[in-house]
């Protein structure tokens, strides 16, 4: 039983640092010209060659071996980048392909640029994209290719040597998926300003005015789709708020006062001139939901309502470029009039007539970032 344990342990201490070590039939030929033959792995890492023999290791170091057969394969001592390999020669010119393992290879071009690949590798087509940078043909095949293998990496090699070089060039594919991963220009803003609504009540024409506080929030975006326009033409959606104070009315039949809430949600198409200058002056229009809360005392009864409608809205200004992808913008922009019936019940459920005519001219300052 010890023997067994000692045996074990024995095997834990020497044989663990060969499990991952492929040992496949061969040869050495040894800087004596003596020939080893066994069961043979090149570890080019640490640069020596492993021959197995029945239950021995022997270990050669490169500068002691001239040549090496793995599995009917010939692996010569070559230099690469200042470092010894063993490698199996498959393609001679101007760029080269060394087989150095099972799944290892090594392209080296004159100029001396070499690369050790994988062809297992899932990102080896934009490696090899890179090598074969001034060959079209080349780069389009191999950034297609799905799998490769010993077979196709010797033929990319081959035919790259006899392709007429040119100067790097995006393929057509390329283009293509340039085009569809193309970013889009995109903004948030935040601004703040003062609305001026003109108001009237029923069917008068005389109109008074009452000044709010504004806030805005939107995001705007120049899809890539829009080619040439993209900086030009943008998609924006916006929310406001506009907060008047409790104000006094003389043009309703009878004594009135209210505060006026208003909340907006608007969808804008806005197109911006010199697109790669700081100063950039825009005309916009869009459509969108108006909300508003009338809060307040009519004919001495109090009131508390709501109301609503769809609003379009045209609006013009300028965006002045600052560092970092940001900017500051004056706007100013107009809400044609629009009505809201509000008329709400009193104590002994007497409908009290109340329409209120509103129209907004609003100007800010806004932040884009």
């Amino acid at each position: 039983m010890k023997f067994y344990l000692l045996l074990s342990f024995s095997f834990m201490l020497t044989g663990t640092s060969l499990i991952a070590q492929n040992f496949q039939n061969g040869s050495i030929v040894k800087k004596d010209k003596t020939t080893l033959n066994g069961r043979i792995y090149i570890d080019n890492e640490n640069e020596k060659v492993l021959i197995k023999k029945e239950f021995q290791t022997q270990s050669i170091a490169f500068d002691q071996a001239t040549s090496v057969i793995v599995n009917g394969r010939s692996f010569s001592k070559t230099e690469i980048d200042n470092k010894t390999w063993f490698a199996n020669s498959l393609v001679s010119g101007e760029t080269s392909l060394f087989k150095i393992s099972e799944d290892s290879y090594i392209i080296s071009k004159k100029e001396g640029i070499s690369k050790l690949i994988d062809k297992n590798d899932t990102k080896l087509n934009g490696i090899l994209a890179v090598i074969f940078n001034d060959c079209n043909t080349i780069r389009e095949q191999v950034l297609n290719k799905e799998r490769f293998n010993q077979s196709n990496l010797i033929a990319f090699t081959t035919n790259y040597n006899n392709c007429v070089k040119n100067g790097y060039a995006p393929t057509e594919e390329e283009i293509k998926t340039a085009n569809r991963t193309n970013s889009d220009l995109f903004n948030i803003y935040v601004g703040a300003g003062i609305g001026i609504n003109n108001l009237s009540f029923f069917d008068s024409s005389a109109q008074e005015d009452a000044s709010s506080i504004g806030l805005n929030i939107g995001i705007m975006a120049s899809p890539a789709f829009l080619g040439s326009m993209q900086g030009n033409l943008f998609f924006e959606m916006e929310g406001s708020a506009n907060l008047a104070s409790d104000n006094a009315y003389t043009g309703a039949p009878s004594p009135i006062n209210f505060s006026n809430s208003t909340y907006r949600l608007l969808f804008d198409l806005r197109y911006q001139v010199n697109k790669k200058g700081k100063i950039q002056p825009f005309v916009g229009a869009g459509i969108g939901f108006t909300g508003n809360r009338f809060k307040g005392t009519y004919e001495g009864l109090d009131f508390n309502v709501n109301g609503g409608t769809s609003i379009f809205r045209p609006k013009a200004g300028v965006v002045y470029n600052l560092k970092n992808n940001k900017s500051i913008g004056l706007t100013v922009s107009y809400i044609p009039q629009y009505e809201n019936d509000i008329s709400f019940q009193d104590e002994d459920s007497t409908v009290i007539p109340l329409r209120i005519s509103s129209e907004y001219i609003n100007a800010g300052l806004f932040f884009y970032f």
